[in-house]
């Protein structure tokens, strides 16, 4: 009778607690649902509002209809954004190390070799050097920034906590003034520009090798590898990856959802293939060729390509407490550079290589959903 009294008593008090936790679920699964309704200005026409619902009501983004291909058919080959979403954090509290861009040099500080300089912290009306070779700290002086701009000639300033490309900056000097993200602007109103910044990071500008040079040269073309732990093995394996090509509409960078170009790799060979690009007949449409510079970019190899691999799991076996990464890696001419990683990379490999066609990613996934389940 006591023990009764007592579960009683115990279930009478922690309901508020309870509906509180119930409240939060629901808040997280609204906002899932607005997210998954939401769609480009640039793909709407495309895409009817029934097909809308009905990618939303399966468990897609609305865009997915265009990405994938996506149809009643085909449905049972990709994994549901929903579902994915849902699932973050997959590295639990860890995720916070690597969403913020200044922990990168900490956390591979044992391949140094492969991440790029990063030379000051903004934060805080505050500018601190994070280099062996500058130890300065003090009130942020814009003016102390262009002059070190002055002495490097290129640099890159990213925003601490944003994805996708936002906020990143391209600063250059040329003969008499300077550019910025491509733009020409004189001394004064590159000053007003850096005056405002605050909680961002100004990192060593990575020369990227001739290869994507030529793929398009006025952006920094990535290679994004998708790190995933193998729990029956426990070890950590490639389980997708794909090339980003900037175009004129994402200068510095090669975003796909500015306007890039998103290509395939073979993950055995290196090899690239054809691309998912803006369309405005048909919303997307699938290319060989960029296209502003008609330059063909499918089956081009991309170079010291087993080595990156090789060099990436490596990376990724010493941060084995991080079962699941997004690593935005960019090719030099002497090997390559982490420029970012990221603790929700995107689903967007599927559009090449279907959730069903990759047995190992799919059981990742399905082992997580296992976890989270249990909990």
């Amino acid at each position: 009778m006591i023990k009764i009294l007592y579960r009683l008593i115990k279930k009478i008090i922690g309901l508020p607690f309870r509906f509180c936790r119930w409240g939060c679920k629901v808040e997280i699964y609204l906002r899932q649902w607005i997210a998954l309704s939401k769609i480009d200005p640039k793909l709407a026409k495309f895409v009817p509002l029934r097909k809308r619902i009905w990618a939303m009501r399966k468990g897609f983004y609305a865009d997915r209809v265009l990405f994938y291909g996506l149809t009643k058919e085909n449905l049972h080959r990709y994994m549901p954004d929903f579902i994915h979403d849902t699932l973050h954090p997959i590295n639990e509290g860890y995720s916070s190390m690597i969403d913020n861009k200044m922990q990168l040099p900490f956390l591979l500080k044992d391949f140094s070799e492969y991440v790029p300089i990063h030379h000051y912290l903004l934060y805080n009306s505050e500018m601190i050097g994070l280099s062996s070779n500058d130890q300065y700290r003090g009130a942020y002086d814009p003016g102390k920034l262009l002059s070190f701009l002055k002495m490097n000639n290129k640099l890159i300033i990213k925003p601490l906590a944003e994805s996708g490309g936002e906020g990143v900056l391209l600063i250059e000097t040329c003969p008499g003034s300077f550019l910025l993200n491509g733009i020409l602007c004189n001394e004064n109103e590159m000053l007003r520009h850096l005056a405002n910044l605050d909680h961002h990071i100004v990192c060593q500008f990575v020369e990227q090798h001739q290869y994507a040079n030529e793929l398009y040269p006025l952006t920094t073309n990535t290679i994004r590898f998708i790190t995933m732990h193998d729990y029956k093995e426990h070890k950590a394996f490639i389980g997708a990856c794909f090339h980003r090509i900037g175009t004129s509409q994402t200068i510095p960078v090669d975003n796909f959802g500015k306007g890039g170009l998103l290509c395939s790799i073979d993950i055995e060979s290196g090899i690239i293939g054809r691309a998912l690009a803006w369309s405005n007949v048909s919303g997307v449409a699938f290319q060989e060729r960029h296209p502003d510079t008609e330059v063909c970019f499918s089956g081009k190899m991309i170079p010291s390509w087993d080595h990156v691999k090789a060099e990436v799991m490596r990376m990724a076996e010493q941060l084995a407490f991080l079962p699941y990464m997004g690593w935005d890696i960019v090719i030099t001419n002497n090997g390559f550079k982490a420029l970012e990683i990221n603790s929700l990379p995107t689903l967007l490999w599927q559009i090449h290589n279907p959730i069903s066609d990759n047995p190992m990613a799919k059981e990742f996934y399905r082992q997580i959903i296992d976890k989270k389940n249990r909990q």
